[in-house]
């Protein structure tokens, strides 16, 4: 299993964050990618990784 986060989506909830704490975006957003389980892969747009993976034979399971 190959676990992968869309750095697009953290984007907008590193914003979200920032502006309803007052904290600065950077800030938030460097909090975040810290709280990452290891081994989880940050990709810049989870789209795009999906596709790669199914390029090569992978299968999407959606769990949110």
């Amino acid at each position: 299993v190959i676990v992968v986060a869309c750095e697009m989506a953290l984007d907008v909830i590193s914003t979200s964050a920032a502006n309803n704490t007052g904290t600065a975006f950077e800030k938030v957003k460097e909090e975040l990618i810290a709280e990452l389980i290891p081994g989880v892969y940050l990709s810049p747009s989870g789209v795009y990784a999906v596709n790669r993976a199914q390029k090569y034979g992978c299968t999407y399971c959606y769990t949110g």
